[in-house]
């Protein structure tokens, strides 16, 4: 302030005059013509290194922000009357709170991230007991049944978990039907599909009678379905992928998958915030495969686990394919005792394409693949939320993680950023057990005629089990016909009893949904994203046509007539 009164009149100084913000951003509006338009995204050629540093506080994030999603989705839906307002504004407060720089960057020091696990480890416990309130008040009376909710507005295909004391008994659908099931490390799973915005109830049956065949384990280290074929060698590397859909080779000819480097990671300046592109040259070692063993590979599930050391640290792959999926899961639990080092996976495609596409908030980006020019180059590790893509006009490979946000794409090689170990300001930072996953998703066509975001929406929100549910199949207060457009936040409107709903068009495409409302005497308003400037919407048997621009995000507010 000193500085700016000597300026107010200094021979040779720019002339400094204090005001408030307003009248500021006023006079920049006035002048909106004359300033430069830039096109694309701010790339910040610093700080890399945020994306990955203090990977539980990143991971507590991701669960929390899609936990209190579900929880709004859900106590909105079907328990208005008991919406737990207050409880989740409070909630919300801190984990936005853990959201501030240094914070979440993981550039804070080691006082800080006491804090931060302590206070995650306090909203975890919020979150099960209002998770537990909501499943309380949809049980009924009747026993020996689990109904699965899906609040996304997208297909779920994936593996449920029957609960515990069902197994040696039938396991029925809705129709009385028999549903096959595979036991794996004791429990019970049954591959279901469950249609968006809907739920799945199973009943437990008659006890079984006759003696189930067991399925010899393979000799091969072999995951495959009728999709596709996952080939390991005796590093514990995928040598071989091929899609037996689309006949072709998935990894690139010579090359492998799952390669899990250790990389010498100093950077010049900035230890917790940065990553310098020397890195790539001081590779240290792949990861050294210990163990293997097959878990479980019956008709629905082929699992298999893998124990590694890398540098003075030990990793622990869980793999899975389902029967319906062409993904392959990598749940990962790693004790990680390095310094000044970066852990990383990746895949070389069979893909060539001059841009990749990343996911970022409420939509994704597309980026270069080359480093044809400097600014390309600086881009050697970007961000990207749930999943990162390679596609070309016919085919593509995906990588999806459920708390990672460092990539890396080059040409053809996909790399996931996993985590790193700076000694500045924490030294500290990351020197503990971690549990994440990833997970490799080739598919066909191009990224938006693809289920990679609903496969990523997927992996990272399941659907919830409510034990005993009632009979009653949950009918939520409105559906789409289209899943090219996304439902993100069904909510308690702030200021009064309405619901708002909030979608939005994820691919960079024109398109039109029809939105049905449920309640017959609803009336639906477009608003803002403050819930304010009410525009009622035309309704037409209870259903409202929706039109999106690219990637536009719109919000609703549903009230009783």
């Amino acid at each position: 302030m000193a500085n700016g009164i000597r300026q107010r009149n200094l021979e040779g100084s720019p002339k400094v005059r204090f005001s408030a913000a307003q009248p500021m951003l006023d006079k920049y509006v006035r002048q909106k013509n004359r300033l430069p338009r830039w096109v694309g995204e701010l790339y910040l050629e610093f700080h890399r290194g945020t994306l990955t540093t203090h990977a539980y506080n990143k991971k507590m994030n991701r669960f929390m922000e899609l936990k209190m999603r579900e929880l709004e989705f859900l106590y909105g839906a079907f328990a208005m009357s008991k919406y737990p307002q207050k409880k989740l504004d409070a909630m919300w407060k801190v984990v936005l709170l853990n959201q501030f720089h240094d914070i979440i960057p993981g550039s804070s020091i080691s006082h800080v991230y006491k804090d931060s696990h302590r206070q995650y480890r306090e909203l975890e416990a919020q979150v099960q007991e209002l998770e537990s309130d909501f499943i309380k008040r949809l049980s009924g009376n009747k026993k020996g049944s689990v109904t699965f909710v899906n609040t996304l507005s997208f297909t779920a295909k994936l593996p449920l978990e029957i609960p515990t004391g069902w197994d040696g008994f039938n396991v029925l659908d809705s129709d009385g039907k028999n549903v096959e099931v595979q036991k794996v490390d004791g429990k019970l799973y049954t591959l279901q599909t469950i249609a968006p915005l809907s739920s799945l109830t199973l009943h437990k049956g008659e006890k079984e009678t006759g003696e189930k065949q067991v399925k010899a384990l393979p000799e091969k280290r072999t995951l495959e379905n009728r999709l596709i074929r996952y080939e390991f060698d005796e590093h514990g590397q995928i040598r071989r992928i091929y899609d037996k859909q689309a006949k072709c080779d998935v990894l690139a000819r010579g090359k492998s998958g799952n390669v899990l480097n250790l990389y010498e990671d100093r950077p010049n300046a900035w230890d917790a915030w940065d990553i310098d592109i020397f890195y790539e040259n001081q590779w240290r070692e792949h990861a050294a495969l210990s163990s293997w063993r097959w878990i479980s590979a019956g008709p629905l599930l082929s699992v298999a686990e893998m124990e590694f050391t890398i540098g003075q640290s030990l990793i622990k792959q869980r793999i899975t394919l389902s029967a319906n999926s062409k993904r392959l899961e990598f749940d990962t639990w790693v004790d990680w005792k390095e310094k000044h080092k970066m852990l990383r996976v990746g895949f070389t495609a069979n893909v060539e394409a001059t841009e990749a596409s990343y996911e970022i908030q409420y939509g994704t980006i597309k980026r270069p693949t080359h480093r044809n020019t400097s600014w390309n180059m600086a881009k050697f590790e970007v961000v990207g939320h749930r999943f990162a893509d390679l596609s070309d006009n016919q085919y593509g490979v995906a990588i999806l993680n459920d708390c990672k946000y460092g990539h890396k794409i080059h040409d053809n090689y996909i790399e996931l950023n996993l985590l790193r170990s700076p000694n500045m300001p924490d030294p500290d930072a990351d020197q503990c057990e971690h549990r994440f996953t990833y997970a490799l998703l080739p598919h066909e066509n191009v990224l938006h005629e693809s289920s990679v975001l609903a496969e990523a929406a997927v992996l990272n929100q399941p659907p919830l089990a409510i034990p005993n549910g009632k009979e009653k199949k949950l009918s939520f207060p409105v559906s789409l016909d289209s899943e090219r457009v996304v439902l993100e936040v069904l909510k308690k409107a702030e200021k009064e009893d309405a619901i708002i709903l909030r979608l939005y068009e994820p691919h960079n495409m024109r398109c039109s949904v029809n939105l049905t409302l449920v309640d017959p005497e609803a009336r639906l308003f477009e608003t803002n994203m403050l819930e304010e400037g009410d525009k009622e919407m035309r309704v037409n048997n209870g259903v409202a046509k929706l039109k999106f621009k690219p990637f536009e995000i719109k919000t609703f507010k549903i009230t009783r007539s």
